[in-house]
């Protein structure tokens, strides 16, 4: 088990991730995007696949794949990855990163896995407002020190010397507890559906969410907006 995933688990996502990156340049690897869905189970608004999606590719253009068979493998593979954070951070939570070791000095590395919080945090980024503009002294300090964690690493971080080097030394066994401040805040917002229907808290699958399947004239399931055969349908 590594960060509460079955190694077999993320060994499986990491060899697909691998490949893709062979047609794929700027697709996310497995911290980057460990990360990633963490900070989008904890946004304080839930943010649909449909428009993170692209993200992953890269955020540029459209994935390539040599067939609809290996899209839909690897989608099924991004989508368990999603629903085991997302469990891990259902109440009562308990949380763990999935962040790369040097091979070398077996230093952990947090700089990938921090990049995909942040590009959650861009992907949406008036929903934190929710969470900097809140009362939760708790979750806003967490905020502020996640969001400091890359300064500091390039020495632009407005904590001083000593406390910037300290977090950035500690940052492997603090971010899990940032994340689960803000978990906190993010499940104790009251959503509001559209239509009127009962409130329940922000940002919580009620169930898991499917890795999308698509006709020829459906949505791509890519996440490009084009119909599937005009997209990946079309390789």
């Amino acid at each position: 088990m590594k960060g509460g995933h079955k190694q077999a688990d993320l060994k499986r996502l990491d060899e697909a991730l691998l490949k893709a990156s062979e047609a794929n340049d700027d697709i996310m690897f497995l911290s980057e995007l460990d990360g990633f869905f963490a900070g989008l189970l904890v946004c304080p608004e839930m943010i649909p696949p449909s428009r993170w999606l692209k993200e992953v590719w890269g955020g540029n253009g459209e994935p390539v794949f040599d067939s609809l068979e290996e899209m839909q493998s690897l989608l099924d593979l991004l989508m368990a990855h999603y629903n085991r954070v997302a469990q891990m951070l259902t109440p009562p939570a308990s949380y763990g990163p999935v962040m790369d070791q040097h091979k070398r000095s077996g230093q952990v590395i947090v700089a990938d896995w921090v990049e995909g919080f942040l590009r959650a945090v861009r992907l949406q980024p008036s929903s934190w407002k929710r969470l900097s503009e809140s009362d939760d002294e708790e979750a806003i300090t967490a905020f502020s020190l996640m969001l400091e964690i890359p300064l500091v690493s390039t020495g632009k971080g407005d904590l001083p010397a000593e406390m910037g080097s300290k977090l950035l030394a500690d940052a492997p066994k603090v971010i899990p507890d940032l994340v689960l401040a803000m978990n906190r805040f993010t499940k104790s917002l009251p959503f509001e559906p559209p239509g009127g229907a009962f409130p329940f808290p922000a940002n919580m699958p009620a169930a898991p969410v499917r890795s999308p399947k698509a006709g020829r004239n459906d949505p791509c399931p890519c996440g490009s907006g084009k119909k599937y055969k005009k997209c990946c349908g079309a390789n």
